[in-house]
């Protein structure tokens, strides 16, 4: 899931937000917050390397650090990626998986005909074994013919400066190519209840949390101009009460993941 070339500090952060130069305040015992866009900084981080490599040694057993994905939803996001390419398949298209886990989702796109390469310091070697395409950093596909698009599937909130991924991804599409994008959503309903007890915010490899403003922010300083905010269905359980509740809390923007489609 985290696939970091990233080099900045945590420590860097002082009085400043860095994506929209707001006040830093303090929120919670172990966040910071924005005033101005609403992101949310860790305050302290844990030795990222070794909780990594840690939960990589029993990924099924550590499924915040390697990743939520199963093939079923790997399954649900493709389709509803294609719904909103308005394509009926990926026959063609060669596509980026930034941070890509344990490789559901890459699997999945195979399956709709993408030629598709995966890029994870922590799980590269393991997907290669497995028969997918991976390398251990963004910085081994500078040169590559260029992709039609890329996703990141609950990455950038692991990074202490994502834009510089971002932009990075933004150099190896095509020209008019499109990025997918999501992350826990700092403004959703549990996060305001739960605040310091919500589920993300309890994560220690959960560095950066986005408001919907802060998204904007992040977008525009890796170089995207064009985005929007999309309401994929995704469905987490089976039970039709909760994919009622979850369609009602995508309706007044307040459900649990930021999702947005960027375009170079």
């Amino acid at each position: 899931m985290i696939a970091s070339d990233d080099k900045t500090s945590v420590d860097q952060y002082r009085q400043n937000c860095q994506l929209c130069e707001g006040t830093l305040k303090i929120l919670t015992a172990k966040f910071l917050v924005c005033t101005g866009c609403g992101l949310m900084l860790r305050r302290v981080a844990d030795d990222l390397k070794i909780l990594y490599t840690s939960g990589w040694q029993s990924p099924l057993e550590n499924l915040n650090l390697t990743g939520g994905t199963t093939p079923a939803l790997g399954l649900n996001y493709s389709r509803e990626l294609l719904r909103t390419l308005g394509k009926q398949n990926l026959n063609g298209m060669k596509i980026l998986d930034f941070g890509g886990g344990r490789g559901e989702l890459a699997r999945a796109l195979r399956a709709l005909g993408a030629s598709v390469v995966i890029a994870d310091p922590y799980s590269y070697s393991q997907l290669r074994e497995q028969g997918l395409a991976a390398v251990e950093s963004l910085d081994q596909l500078e040169g590559s013919k260029p992709f039609d698009g890329a996703v990141t599937i609950d990455v950038v909130e692991h990074l202490t400066a994502p834009w510089e991924q971002l932009r990075m991804i933004k150099g190896l599409l095509v020209p008019g190519g499109w990025l997918y994008l999501s992350t826990p959503n700092a403004w959703s309903l549990n996060a305001r209840i739960n605040r310091e007890n919500w589920r993300e915010a309890l994560n220690p490899s959960h560095l950066l949390l986005f408001a919907p403003p802060a998204m904007d922010r992040l977008l525009r300083k890796a170089g995207f101009e064009g985005y929007q905010r999309l309401r994929w269905r995704v469905d987490y359980s089976e039970n039709k009460l909760v994919q009622a509740k979850d369609w009602l809390l995508r309706s007044l923007r307040l459900d649990g993941v930021l999702r947005y489609m960027a375009y170079s």
